[in-house]
């Protein structure tokens, strides 16, 4: 039918405005026309791929960070154009994975942070390029996995191994779909028969990042699990598992918090946090009169606890601009808390699981922007070296409802990045001048 030919077509608010034209009598192709709301049709399947490109370029024109991140957000176009084409033949997933509002909202969200993985990928940190072992991308609180499904269209495969999209609500793997909860997440979308399609494998694991033994879980299912698989070009200097990129982006209240802990817990193997704080901390945490603890650096909890919450995307509580202010207390904690050190022993090698103390050298000291020039550092408390990586707030304009979430935090360890950490700074410098 021709309703059936047209299901890659996202919904529109106004059908009768944006009401889909008949199919030529000939089967012709009809030519797409940015001046007007008609949509393009094709007689076999709605959109032709060019035009969906072109509808969808148009919708983000105007978006915030269109222009700052524009290669990120072509290729990110690009990447979402092979999603349609991995899932044509079946309508119902596609129309399940792709709705329009929510994949921009994701896409301008993300954007700062694809870009940044980007560079830290295509940009080796001072390792020769033979001794290095491919990344591992971990996306904590997934959801669907739009992130890692954008990215594995993005990122070249040579250099990453694998995604791993962590969230609580992902059903286990020896579910069957008659199994699933109205709660979980279907993994149809990146389960057989399109998990072979993917350029970089992803693959899913239900974790509940809240949850005491989430260190453990992760230690056992994910590094020493991908430190017997991972591909290296040479063994012999390998690590072990290469490294590690963390992305956390929507983390709602206290995930936050877990995120920054799980980088601090496991520094010899985690390289990159990616952290975008969502929501403050519920009040409860106010009330009980908690005092928060990330890495050495405690804050009590009614620096940053608020009222108010998200119920189907609507907004119950106080108007979110008048947060501004407790947003940025809980930034500047979240950034405080993170631990950009490795202790390194006598022989050269990073000491496992452990933290150096110290308040002055991005080691849990209170700054704002941390670095480390030379590369190693003396204690002289217990003998050892440490290397200090880098740790920044960054500020991208991106929510223009609200007004106040806008808040990047990267953190990096030794050896640092240059370009992308460069980038960083010309961006501040160039703000701070205008």
């Amino acid at each position: 039918s021709h309703k059936s030919k047209r299901f890659l077509l996202p919904k529109r608010k106004n059908m009768e405005e944006n009401k889909q034209p008949e199919p030529p009598e000939d089967g012709s192709k009809q030519e797409y026309n940015k001046n007007t709301s008609e949509k393009p049709y094709t007689s076999d399947m709605g959109y032709s791929d060019e035009d969906f490109t072109a509808w969808l370029m148009d919708e983000v024109k105007n978006v915030p960070g269109r222009q700052k991140y524009d290669e990120t957000f072509r290729d990110a176009i690009k990447a979402i154009t092979k999603w349609r084409l991995r899932y044509r033949g079946n309508p119902k997933l596609w129309r399940r994975i792709f709705k329009s509002e929510k994949i921009i909202k994701e896409l301008v969200e993300s954007a700062p942070i694809m870009d940044a993985v980007r560079r830290i990928v295509h940009n080796p940190s001072g390792e020769e390029e033979e001794m290095r072992e491919k990344i591992t991308i971990v996306d904590l609180a997934s959801g669907k996995g739009y992130l890692s499904m954008l990215l594995s269209e993005m990122l070249p495969p040579e250099k990453v191994e694998r995604f791993v999209c962590i969230d609580k609500a992902w059903p286990m793997h020896n579910e069957t779909s008659d199994d699933f909860k109205p709660s979980q997440i279907s993994r149809e979308h990146l389960a057989k028969p399109y998990f072979e399609t993917w350029p970089i494998p992803i693959h899913t694991s239900k974790q509940d990042l809240k949850a005491g033994r989430v260190k453990r879980q992760l230690q056992k299912v994910l590094f020493d699990r991908v430190a017997a698989t991972t591909t290296t070009t040479n063994h012999e200097h390998g690590n072990g598992g290469g490294s590690f990129i963390f992305l956390a982006i929507h983390l709602c209240g206290t995930l936050s918090i877990k995120a920054v802990d799980l980088f601090n817990h496991f520094p010899n193997q985690i390289k990159f946090l990616a952290l975008k704080p969502c929501c403050l901390p519920h009040m409860i945490h106010a009330k009980r009169k908690e005092v928060f603890t990330i890495g050495n650096h405690t804050f009590p909890a009614s620096d940053v606890c608020a009222p108010g919450s998200f119920h189907k995307d609507v907004w119950k509580g106080p108007p979110r601009g008048h947060l501004r202010k407790r947003f940025h207390n809980w930034s500047y904690h979240l950034l405080q808390g993170t631990d950009v050190c490795q202790v390194i022993d006598d022989d050269g090698e990073d000491s496992k699981n452990e933290q150096l103390l110290a308040t002055d050298d991005g080691c849990g000291g209170e700054v704002s922007d941390v670095t480390s020039d030379p590369e190693k550092a003396q204690d002289s408390d217990n003998g050892k070296n440490h290397s200090i990586g880098r740790k920044k707030k960054h500020f991208v304009y991106i929510q223009e409802k609200g007004g106040y979430q806008n808040t990047y935090i990267f953190a990096e360890r030794m050896p640092l990045t240059s370009d992308f950490w460069d980038e960083l700074d010309r961006e501040e410098k160039k703000t701070m001048s205008s």
